[in-house]
């Protein structure tokens, strides 16, 4: 009878040890197919950077353009059409003399299609050349009888054409770029030429 019954007990103690390697290996396999917090996040993050490649909060970007080209310009106080009609790059223009290397003076064609009369000095707030495209790079500068700043204003539907001037560093290659780096409040419009293309 004794040994009948350590035989019962040994029983009851295996099946109890296989019952609770079960319940682990179940919790193992539920673990597994369980994302975890971290794994969540990066897939949020992935699927927002991947919506960020679209289209933004103002519009599309036009990062590859050219002389001849047009892009439009959204931002949080003005929509215009800007185009790149043509690029100058000399060392010396009238009296004055390149402090840096050469200037660089592209004439744009500003068209404003939005529904608010533009400022015209507003448009130089967001607008840089810089020999790095992508980066940022120098601002507009006075030259008096070359630029002396935008016509007062732009109504919607007028256009007016301009050349502006930056004083640059030699270089090969150079982008003209609005909005750069302004995500919240623009998109980004980027017109990129070397100097063979330029005006001699």
């Amino acid at each position: 009878m004794k040994k009948q019954f350590s035989i019962l007990i040994v029983f009851i103690i295996v099946s109890i040890s296989l019952i609770a390697c079960s319940d682990d290996e179940g919790d193992t396999t539920d673990q597994s197919n369980t994302p975890s917090n971290e794994q969540e996040e990066a897939t949020e993050t992935n699927s927002s950077e991947k919506s960020n490649d679209t289209e933004g909060k103002w519009g599309k970007d036009y990062l590859e353009l050219g002389i001849g080209d047009t892009g439009i310009v959204h931002n949080n106080h003005s929509k215009f059409e800007v185009t790149l009609n043509s690029v100058e790059i000399t060392e010396k223009k009238g009296d004055h003399t390149s402090e840096t290397g050469v200037f660089v003076i592209p004439n744009i064609t500003v068209k404003n299609i939005g529904d608010d009369t533009i400022i015209g000095d507003d448009i130089l707030s967001s607008t840089a050349l810089t020999y790095e495209p992508g980066t940022s790079g120098y601002t507009v500068v006075y030259l008096d009888g070359i630029f002396n700043g935008w016509p007062a204003e732009i109504k919607p539907q007028e256009s007016k054409s301009v050349d502006v001037v930056f004083d640059e560093i030699k270089n090969d290659v150079y982008a003209l770029q609005f909005g750069h780096a302004l995500e919240s409040v623009s998109n980004e419009v980027r017109f990129t030429f070397n100097r063979d293309e330029a005006k001699k």
